[in-house]
């Protein structure tokens, strides 16, 4: 990944053009959007450090419909702090550590959402020590939901990207970024296209952190005031996205019952997240090179 300074160049030009190009978007105060964030080389680099990954866990969002369908399905792997449950999680096994490979990757790439969203003031003064990989399958969605409100400080940010390119993108397909508020009587529901390669952070609002909510919920308790989002993938190809938070400094450490998410599945042994040396060596080239699983839609089983 090129590093964050004014002036140095990219695919696209330079980072003077790599801009905040959207804020509030559809009305969603504290929802902003730059497109064109990765260019096609770090979008495919991108690729291959997650396709290196095995130890993936399934988790399922909401309940099941009318039909008895699940709300949504995805595969994630979550690396921070030791002894903290995944985002979304009540108990179970702990993250994976981040380890020094992958904390250089979220450094990066940090930096670089730090410049292009410093209009809006993205983590001052702080680094993201987070970092969620995330596969939604084709056709498939991540359900409307809150990350934990009181868990993490203001600012979610994503990067995604499709699986496989398209025939008019390198970096794969659209897809939908889907942003509700209040009561099921009352819903407002706001659906962005979003086309692959392009950075998105919530805040204020759109983030629904306990801090900026006007009832000050926690966990993952309900309000009419904040937004929730939500994921609609292309119906051709996998999406894979990574996204970096800040832990709060003063975690509520009090389980709430999550209505929004469940988890489940298993994940293999080993303290990195299932990448082995050789991959991981080979993910240090590519980070330092490419500036930072091939198929169809079946997800790599974990090893």
């Amino acid at each position: 990944m090129q590093p964050a300074q004014p002036g140095a160049p990219t695919s696209f030009g330079t980072l003077h053009q790599l801009q905040l190009c959207s804020s509030c978007p559809g009305g969603v105060p504290g929802l902003n959007i730059c497109t064109n964030f990765l260019d096609p080389k770090e979008v495919e680099a991108l690729r291959t450090l997650v396709g290196s990954h095995r130890a993936w866990a399934q988790y399922t969002y909401g309940s099941t419909g009318r039909h008895g369908e699940l709300a949504s399905m995805v595969q994630r792997i979550d690396f921070g702090p030791a002894n903290l449950p995944p985002e979304g999680v009540v108990g179970g096994t702990p993250m994976w550590r981040l380890g020094s490979l992958r904390a250089e990757l979220v450094q990066m790439l940090g930096a670089r959402l730090q410049y292009v969203f410093s209009p809006v003031q993205l983590w001052p003064d702080m680094e993201p020590d987070n970092l969620q990989l995330t596969k939604i399958g084709c056709a498939q969605k991540l359900a409307n939901h809150w990350d934990r409100r009181d868990r993490w400080e203001e600012g979610i940010a994503s990067v995604a990207w499709s699986e496989l390119p398209s025939e008019a993108d390198l970096r794969g397909e659209p897809w939908i970024l889907n942003m509700e508020r209040g009561s099921k009587k009352e819903l407002r529901a706001v659906q962005l296209t979003m086309q692959p390669g392009s950075a998105y952070i919530l805040m204020g609002a759109a983030q629904g952190c306990t801090k900026q909510c006007e009832r000050r919920c926690v966990g993952h308790n309900r309000c009419n005031c904040c937004w929730t989002h939500g994921v609609l993938a292309s119906s051709d190809v996998v999406r894979q996205s990574m996204t970096l938070r800040v832990l709060a400094d003063e975690e509520d450490s009090t389980s709430s019952e999550d209505e929004e998410a469940g988890a489940g599945g298993t994940r293999s042994s080993g303290a990195d997240g299932g990448m082995g040396t050789e991959v991981a060596a080979s993910n240090a080239t590519i980070a330092d090179h490419a500036t930072l699983e091939g198929g169809a839609c079946a997800a790599a089983a974990p090893t």
